[in-house]
């Protein structure tokens, strides 16, 4: 995405206007992920840098929406608002490989004695490797931030991590935000000895067990996942964070749930705070019409 729009800084620099598809065209090819969140010129980010924590939705959203005449006029491109969270899911969905087919069972010719091959065939299913994982469960207001920390790290929710996080709740919902209460740490595995079961089954169990106590106290409207850990334990899904990030998810009836980048990338990587703004639009829009 960063690359992206200094490639797009370089075609204006040389009054080259370039051109990406809107919506999407039936028969025509998918087009990448990037496309559909892509917006020039670069909008402002509320959190990027300190001091900066006060500015105003409205401000951020005018940042990011470009008159379609003026675009014309001085011949850069605008993509507007990326489409719905549901159609960028089903694009997904369709590029994704297809599950490979099981093989036909053949029909048995003779009766089975007993359920001992049963019994191997099941035992012998593969299991998922332990996960290895550090999460924080941070309430902001009207928003639960999920945050994956280093599992190796002897650091936890540092100052740095409260800053940025209130910054970026603050830039998504429009109201100013505090920490309500300590964050709860949820590190995996939870325990030293290895005969306890702390497998992947039991860490999902235990991650939902923790968030559905604190979704139990009420008023929370959307759930942010920083990290690829955090998303997939909450959303109890397999993909990368790259193909979960930006959409828009309903964790229940009256909770949406978003992913993006953890607060340690943020504060580690150059640039990559641009690119969570532009992954956050979904929320900002759900939010501002809540």
């Amino acid at each position: 995405m960063i690359e992206e729009q200094q490639r797009h800084q370089y075609l204006d620099a040389l009054g080259i206007s370039s051109w990406l598809p809107r919506d999407v065209l039936p028969g025509a090819a998918p087009s990448a992920d990037w496309i559909w969140d892509f917006s020039y010129p670069a909008p402002d980010i509320p959190f990027a840098e300190k001091g900066t924590p006060g500015t105003s939705v409205a401000e951020a959203k005018a940042a990011l929406n470009v008159d379609p005449a003026a675009a014309r006029a001085s011949l850069t491109r605008s993509f507007g608002d990326a489409p719905k969270p549901e159609v960028k899911e089903a694009l997904w969905k369709k590029d994704a490989p297809a599950e490979p087919q099981k093989p036909a069972a053949k029909p048995v010719l003779e009766p089975v004695a007993d359920d001992t091959a049963h019994s191997d065939t099941d035992a012998q299913k593969p299991t998922k490797p332990q996960p290895r994982f550090k999460l924080a469960l941070a309430r902001y207001g009207r928003v639960l931030v999920v945050d994956s920390l280093p599992p190796q790290s002897l650091q936890d929710y540092s100052k740095q991590h409260d800053a940025l996080a209130a910054a970026i709740v603050r830039s998504v919902s429009g109201a100013q935000v505090a920490l309500q209460e300590k964050p709860s740490l949820l590190p995996w595995p939870a325990f030293a000895s290895p005969t306890l079961p702390q497998g992947y089954d039991d860490a999902l169990q235990t991650v939902q067990h923790k968030l559905d106590l604190l979704l139990e106290k009420g008023g929370v409207e959307a759930v942010l996942l920083l990290g690829e850990s955090a998303a997939q334990m909450v959303l109890d899904r397999d993909e990368e964070l790259s193909q979960l990030s930006g959409i828009l998810f309903s964790l229940r009836a009256d909770t949406k749930v978003l992913a993006t980048h953890s607060l340690t990338e943020a504060m580690q990587v150059p640039g990559l705070k641009a690119e969570m703004w532009q992954q956050l639009q979904p929320l900002v829009k759900h939010l501002d019409n809540a």
